[in-house]
């Protein structure tokens, strides 16, 4: 017997069916992880071609070319404590590779008294190293793979005589233990000259602000061409961190010292047998010598090539305002004709030159002017600098 279905009932099944039917349309439209699609497709995400300007293009082959050169060396140094007792002390600093014989510029801070030498590639592995040369006064140093590996990548010695304030650089190194970091300048200023660790003064520095930090020292200041234009080798810093006044050693001179540092581990620096001081043009005047400007020779040292030649140093004092300051030497003008300004100056054009090389100096002596030849000797022991 059929049961008659009221209107009410009627009109609650209806309901029922259409949140059936719209819940199964959701679930099948939505899915089952609650809206979130299966895949997503940015309406921006056509592929895109990196976009760099020629600089950073260059930029970026330099650091890709240079970068498999720059090594990190560690260093182990033995010290003494409070109780005299022997204890190791570690160090770190950078150099890279510019032979492929596996010898490496650094700086001679880096592995001064190190009493053994870890290089560290850029692919990770590890070296023994052995000290080959060194010359403090310059502070460069180098040093060489006790078994050099094979197809050793080498960065190219440049030229550093032309280049230009304002000119771009950049600096690769291992600051703070930070392999492989590249920072990029300008050359700041040139001929800078600063004392090193031993006293002796650094002359015709690089100056940069390009990024150096500690952990830099050693490596390579390089051109756009990816050449070797300097080696870096400290920062002026009040707190020790980079303030954008950084320093590095022309390379022409470290190519002037490598040959002695690779055949005799140390460099004959050479030696004109003299100190002097730098004359002014007021300074002069008050002197009652006119207006000159050179370096006056206040000493010259028995048996030394200045003495051999006939230079005379000075052989009294004159009272000039308040100081006594020496007077009676002889005056250097020029040195194979170029000019002699202070004695930074003549400090960078005798150490531009051989033992063994003669030089032509122009000096004036008691309101002439005369020309003498030297020849150049290897410094004495103790004698680094003409001041």
């Amino acid at each position: 017997m059929d049961i008659p279905i009221s209107e009410s009932n009627r009109k609650f099944w209806k309901l029922v069916a259409v949140y059936i039917l719209t819940f199964s349309f959701i679930y099948h439209i939505v899915g089952r992880d609650g809206g979130r699609p299966s895949e997503y497709q940015h309406p921006n995400s056509a592929p895109v071609t990196l976009q760099v300007s020629a600089n950073e293009k260059n930029t970026i082959e330099v650091y890709t070319s240079c970068a498999p050169a720059v090594v990190n060396i560690t260093t182990m140094t033995l010290t003494r404590d409070f109780f005299y007792q022997i204890t190791p002390r570690q160090g770190s600093g950078s150099g890279f590779i510019f032979d492929p014989k596996g010898y490496i510029l650094t700086n001679y801070h880096v592995v001064k008294g190190a009493a053994s030498l870890e290089i560290t590639t850029s692919d990770g592995s590890r070296h023994e190293g052995v000290m080959v040369g060194k010359d403090s006064g310059s502070d460069i140093a180098v040093i060489a793979f006790s078994r050099p590996p094979e197809n050793l990548p080498f960065i190219v010695l440049g030229d550093s005589g032309p280049v230009a304030i304002g000119q771009k650089v950049l600096a690769i190194g291992n600051p703070f233990g930070l392999s492989g970091t590249l920072t990029e300048g300008i050359i700041s200023s040139l001929g800078r000259s600063l004392m090193a660790g031993d006293g002796s003064i650094m002359e015709d520095l690089i100056q940069t602000d390009a990024a150096i930090n500690p952990g830099n020292s050693g490596g390579p200041l390089l051109d756009s061409s990816g050449r070797v234009i300097g080696i870096n080798t400290m920062i002026y810093s009040p707190s020790g961190g980079n303030v954008g006044i950084g320093f590095a050693v022309p390379v022409n001179r470290a190519k002037l010292i490598i040959p002695d540092l690779i055949t005799t581990g140390t460099w004959s620096r050479p030696w004109i047998g003299l100190t002097g001081q730098t004359l002014w043009p007021s300074l002069s005047r008050a002197m009652g010598m006119g207006s000159i400007r050179g370096v006056l020779v206040v000493e010259v040292y028995r048996d030394g090539p200045a003495h051999a030649s006939g230079i005379r140093g000075c052989d009294r004092e004159r009272q000039v305002g308040n100081f006594l300051v020496p007077c009676g030497g002889d005056v250097l003008l020029t040195i194979d004709g170029k000019a002699v300004n202070d004695t930074e100056n003549l400090l960078r054009l005798i150490n531009a030159r051989r033992p063994g090389q003669k030089i032509n100096v122009t000096l004036l002596r008691e309101g002439h002017e005369m020309s003498v030849s030297l020849e150049l000797i290897k410094s004495p022991r103790g004698y680094l600098s003409e001041r």
